[in-house]
């Protein structure tokens, strides 16, 4: 409720909630052993318990293997969306895969296909290894996202100075 100084309702004021700036949220996921030459390999996910737009993702990865170009490495956003981060190629025979996507490693797809998408979810990253002989292990893995803002909504009062403000973005 609006009021004036002195109590009274003060009718047809406007009143705006902006949300905070852009914020960030992270959550490491756990390891495990990547299955030799399976493709549907080993999938570990994490839960981002807020709401929200996504404004951009990161991806640190810990992967130990001899021969890296067997891997491939894939990030499963809650609506289903995939993004590829590494795919080989099968020849390259360089040890591990460590590092953060898009900063330090360049994935294959771009993380900004997740850009605007609800970060509220169970994200998963699914590490296969399409190649026999070699095996390896997922160590961890993390994910970080920065959220949009979100949008301000605005009220005007009525005569007795209330008002409702909705379609606030959660979180």
């Amino acid at each position: 409720r609006v009021q004036t100084a002195n109590h009274k309702p003060f009718p047809g004021a406007t009143v705006t909630a902006t949300p905070v700036s852009q914020a960030s949220i992270s959550r490491s996921g756990t390891g495990g052993a990547i299955p030799d030459n399976t493709a549907g390999g080993i999938t570990r996910a994490v839960m981002i318990p807020v709401g929200g737009d996504v404004a951009s993702v990161q991806v640190t990865v810990n992967i130990h293997h001899p021969n890296r170009g067997d891997l491939q490495v894939v990030l499963l956003a809650p609506d289903g969306t995939a993004v590829t981060l590494y795919n080989g190629p099968r020849s390259d025979p360089s040890v591990n895969l460590q590092g953060t996507y898009p900063t330090t490693l360049t994935p294959v797809d771009s993380l900004s296909v997740l850009d605007g998408r609800p970060a509220y979810g169970k994200w998963k990253l699914r590490v296969a290894d399409l190649a026999p002989k070699h095996v390896g292990t997922l160590v961890s893995w993390k994910l970080t996202l920065t959220l949009n803002a979100g949008t301000a909504q605005s009220a005007v009062t009525d005569a007795a100075g209330q008002y409702v403000i909705s379609r606030l973005d959660p979180g």
